[in-house]
């Protein structure tokens, strides 16, 4: 009906699309389509390869129809499935780069224009790049070939509403473009689009399936493409060098432990962590153990637990240790609604603590185990999170300070800090001795006035003073550009 409309209102001898079936088959033919690819509603298997004609899940048996109607006549069936997957095939996309003289020559950027002299400016200087290239000839003899990075969150696409849907799309960051292009929100490359209401968690790998067989066939066969700036066909290969997660995405998507007492993927078995009795949380330590050896801090008892360190620094497992070490573990996908009232297996005394839950999608990439750097934390969460803490903190807000009476009885049970430790006034009441940081009502009306009255130039920050509430002495709402300028 649009597309009508304005077919009308424009000058004789437009080519505009006449109706949406004309409009699909242009979209199609310029390779910017999708494919859907139904899903199991306990993210079980995806309805492909040998499971493409089930109409129920082979693992859990829950349907893969939301509903079925029949025609009168019997003959056709309308099936709406229960999840679906959006794939964007990422061929053809990267075909495209090459299809412009300008963005052909933007890819060799990195080989031919970077200014090599040492320095690390962009990807290409850093010594996981080069690394790479050396063992990988078949990515590496070509600047052409795409070089990856692969990253994935959830976010709430009803933000408006009070809805918890989580969906999580997944993009790849071409590096070989320049590093004011690489960046830049069209340059991302959209390749999955994960249904939810809830995040996949610990299935994350049964929605990368497509993605990682596209990425093992560009591997090893490429695809024939057109150089424009060369006026020449080539082999056209891509590879994965990293991915970019914040730490539960770490978790979700690489299987290693994430929480609990050997949280810490770069310190594996070795990380110092101890459950606080209070708390109930772990907290982790040991952090001295990466100062160099001769450091004032590892004498140092009375700043920290009243112990001298002269550990030195745990060393990260390489590729090739993760992938013997996940080799033998075998994994079972979905979230079984069965399987959801059965108790979860406890350890025996002694027993160590699982390191990986599972072994990673990524490991079916011939070069996986290969990469000095598998993963990246993204430091915008990691700012957000340490800037919302220390500011909640400073007001003293109640259920997100960090410094509350549970706090203080687990400094008392460490024995560490005696001047904060609580004292008992009365019977069942303590009183909670101020700290350094602790700012008096005044002070922190004072604090929250001085952020009103500070003005930023034109484009460099939002109006944070919509976020302070001086009366209430609160601050909530910042988003992470705000959480990186404060």
């Amino acid at each position: 009906m649009v597309l009508e409309l304005l077919s009308d209102a424009f000058p004789k001898g437009s080519v505009l699309p006449k109706n949406f079936n004309e409009a699909k088959k242009i979209v199609k033919s310029v390779g910017l389509g999708y494919v859907n690819i139904h899903a199991c509603e306990n993210d079980c298997v995806l309805f492909r390869n040998e499971f493409d004609k089930d109409n129920q899940c082979p693992k859990c048996k829950t349907s893969r129809w939301k509903s079925e109607k029949k025609s009168p006549d019997g003959k056709r069936v309308h099936r709406v499935p229960k999840k679906v997957l959006r794939y964007f095939p990422i061929k053809r996309r990267l075909q495209r780069y090459f299809a412009s003289s300008k963005t052909a020559t933007d890819m060799r950027w990195h080989d031919e224009q970077r200014t090599k002299d040492g320095l690390i400016r962009c990807p290409a200087d850093a010594i996981f790049w080069k690394d790479f290239d050396s063992k990988h000839p078949l990515i590496g003899n070509d600047s052409r070939n795409f070089r990856f990075a692969a990253t994935t969150d959830g976010f709430n696409p009803f933000r408006t509403t009070r809805s918890t849907y989580s969906i999580w799309p997944v993009f790849l960051i071409p590096y070989n473009l320049p590093p004011w292009m690489c960046m830049k929100r069209p340059n991302f490359i959209l390749s999955l689009l994960i249904p939810g209401p809830k995040a996949p968690g610990g299935d994350m790998d049964v929605y990368l399936e497509p993605l990682v067989d596209d990425l093992v066939d560009m591997y090893y066969h490429g695809v024939k493409t057109f150089d424009a700036s060369k006026s020449e066909i080539f082999d056209l290969r891509a590879a994965i060098l990293c991915t970019i997660h914040d730490f539960p995405g770490l978790g979700y998507t690489h299987g290693c432990a994430t929480q609990g007492e050997v949280a810490c993927p770069e310190c594996h078995s070795l990380t110092c962590s101890l459950q606080l009795k209070k708390g109930r949380k772990y907290c982790y330590m040991g952090h001295r153990r990466f100062l160099s050896s001769n450091h004032k801090f590892r004498s140092d008892e009375k700043l920290f637990d009243g112990k001298s360190e002269h550990r030195t620094a745990p060393i990260p497992l390489t590729g090739e240790e993760i992938d013997d070490l996940t080799a033998n573990l075998e994994t079972s996908f979905g979230k079984d609604p069965a399987a959801r009232k059965t108790s979860k297996r406890k350890r025996k005394e002694g027993e160590s603590p699982p390191l990986y839950k599972r072994r990673s999608v990524w490991f079916k990439l011939p070069y996986w185990k290969d990469l000095m750097l598998r993963h990246n934390f993204d430091v915008m969460h990691i700012e957000k999170n340490v800037c919302d803490n220390i500011v909640n903190t400073l007001l003293g807000l109640e259920g997100k300070s960090k410094d509350n009476a549970n706090s203080r009885l687990d400094i008392q049970a460490l024995g560490i800090m005696g001047d904060l430790h609580p004292v008992e006034v009365e019977e069942g009441k303590l009183y909670i001795p101020p700290a350094q940081y602790t700012l008096t009502p005044e002070q922190m009306k004072h604090f929250l006035q001085v952020l009103m009255g500070v003005k930023f130039p034109q484009g460099f920050a939002a109006d944070i003073r919509c976020y302070i509430h001086v009366a209430e002495k609160k601050i909530f709402g910042l988003k992470s550009h705000d959480n990186h300028i404060l």
